[in-house]
């Protein structure tokens, strides 16, 4: 009798007599063990890596950038053959992973990585550390946001002024392919709109290559497509993405975009704080979302960067994708807001 017949009657399993198939598994090689922390499940690893493709070359690397990635393990963040390919490993161990493309990016492949990709990484682990929870931030009691007015541009007295850059009360439904009707608007104080445009025009605006914070109360009607709620040219960007995830991106594209999907047809409070530099790497430090005043859990990639601005835009700018989507109230800072005010903001709905 096989062994797995032998098992599956001592645990009361019922039996097969068929022999099991292996599908894809994912192989490492040891470069060098390590003697620190043990890489367990549910850690934060942080790691160096290089990249090579299946003809040899080079695709990516944490070493020549110097910038090690960290992720949680068990969490998704990273390809399947991440997710297990660091099991056994303790600080300063080095190793190969050679992982198949069904435990990489599958049959379509991303950016340099072909479809069907089997992909090698040289991979070291730096340290080995706890998770830190997402934050939720609490409004205190009787602080309410009331809405843009002209007497009050940041809807709440829990919001201080300080730092506006822009505050728009917005009434009607943002929707269509951009270019069929726009409304200019100007920054510095605050404007109500009752028309239904595709998008807003706000002009350029100065002072955003440091602190920045965008709040914005929204409500997608439409998933799978490419939106932009607000950005302005060349400085930041906030976006749908085609998978309904949020990202709050540079003028490059490179930022933060998070893990898990937006909720359609339901109003949500969308607050992005950036403290980064340019230049600087990003971090939970330094760039965070939050969604109805809990933190985003998101992938972070590379540095942040500006360049000379254009206009800004609430919607989408001219002739770049479309929105279908419900916009209220949209805040624009040159500081990064407080917990506090990023808690009033999300509290209103």
């Amino acid at each position: 009798m096989s062994w797995w017949l032998l098992l599956a009657a001592a645990a009361q399993i019922p039996a097969i007599d068929v022999p099991a198939t292996t599908h894809f598994s994912a192989r490492h090689a040891e470069i060098r063990v390590g003697d620190g922390a043990r890489a367990e499940p549910g850690k934060v690893f942080v790691v160096h890596y290089t990249l090579w493709l299946p003809d040899g070359s080079k695709a990516d690397s944490s070493v020549d950038r110097g910038e090690p990635l960290s992720f949680e393990q068990g969490r998704r963040r990273v390809i399947a053959g991440w997710e297990a390919g660091f099991e056994g490993m303790r600080v300063g161990g080095k190793r190969r992973l050679f992982v198949p493309y069904q435990l990489a990016y599958g049959e379509k492949g991303r950016g340099p990585i072909p479809p069907k990709a089997d992909l090698v990484f040289d991979v070291e682990l730096l340290d080995v550390r706890e998770p830190v929870p997402m934050r939720a931030v609490v409004a205190p009691d009787g602080v309410l946001y009331e809405g843009v007015s002209d007497a009050r541009p940041t809807g709440s007295a829990a919001i201080a002024a300080d730092g506006l850059a822009a505050g728009f009360s917005m009434t009607g439904r943002m929707a269509g392919a951009s270019g069929s009707r726009e409304v200019a608007g100007l920054f510095g104080s605050a404007r109500r709109f009752a028309s239904a445009a595709d998008r807003v025009t706000l002009g350029p605006v100065a002072g955003i290559d440091g602190p920045l914070s965008a709040a914005v109360w929204f409500r997608f009607n439409q998933g799978g497509l490419r939106q932009t709620l607000l950005g302005c040219a060349g400085k930041f960007g906030i976006e749908l993405t085609e998978a309904n995830r949020l990202r709050f991106h540079d003028g490059a594209g490179r930022g933060f975009e998070s893990w898990t999907e937006v909720p359609l047809h339901g109003w949500h409070a969308l607050t992005a704080v950036r403290r980064a530099k340019p230049g600087e790497p990003l971090t939970r430090d330094n760039l965070t979302v939050f969604l109805d005043g809990r933190e985003m859990d998101g992938r972070r990639d590379e540095k942040w960067t500006t360049a000379p601005g254009g206009p800004c835009h609430i919607g989408p700018p001219a002739g770049e994708g479309r929105l279908d989507a419900d916009i209220d109230e949209v805040l624009l800072f040159r500081r990064a807001l407080s917990d506090g005010e990023v808690a009033a903001f999300g509290a209103a709905k």
